[in-house]
C-alpha cells in the first residue's frame, strides 16, 4: 500500500513539473514567435528600401537580392516559431486535460496572473488526479 502511495506521489510531483516546465516553454516560445514577427516586420521594410534604392541606382542588383533573401529566412523563422509555439501549447492542453479547440494564452508577470492561476487550478488538480489513478492502478 506505501509502495502505492509512493508512486502515485511520484506521479503527482511529475506531472506538476512537466506541467511547469511546458507553461514556461509556452511563454518563451510566446515572446520567440513576437520577436520574429518584429524582424519580419524589419526585414519586410529593408527589402521595399532596397526594391526603391534599386529602382533609382543606389544598389546594385546584389545587394536588393541579398535584402529579399533575408526576408525570406525571416519568414521561415517566423513560421518555425509558430509551429514552436503551436506544439507547446499542444502538449499543455494535453497535459491539462483540455479540448483542443481551448486557446492556451500564457499569462506571466502580469495583474492577470492570480486569474489565471486560480482557472488553472481544477485543470492541474484534475491532471494530476487522473495521471495519479492510472499510475496507481498499474502498480497494484
Amino acid at each position: 500500500m506505501q509502495r502505492a502511495a509512493a508512486a502515485v506521489t511520484d506521479v503527482a510531483r511529475t506531472t506538476l513539473g512537466e506541467v511547469d516546465r511546458t507553461f514556461f516553454r509556452l511563454v518563451a516560445a510566446d515572446r520567440r514567435s513576437e520577436l520574429t514577427r518584429e524582424i519580419l516586420t524589419l526585414n519586410e521594410r529593408l527589402a521595399d528600401v532596397s526594391r526603391r534604392q534599386l529602382k533609382s541606382g543606389e544598389i546594385i542588383k546584389i545587394e536588393f537580392n541579398l535584402a529579399v533573401v533575408e526576408f525570406g529566412r525571416a519568414r521561415a523563422r517566423l513560421l518555425a516559431a509558430s509551429r514552436e509555439r503551436s506544439e507547446t501549447a499542444h502538449e499543455l492542453r494535453q497535459l491539462l486535460g483540455f479540448a483542443s479547440m481551448i486557446a492556451v494564452l500564457p499569462v506571466a508577470d502580469t495583474a492577470d496572473q492570480p486569474i489565471i492561476a486560480a482557472r488553472l487550478v481544477w485543470p492541474l488538480a484534475r491532471a494530476v488526479r487522473v495521471r495519479t489513478f492510472d499510475e496507481a492502478r498499474r502498480a497494484v
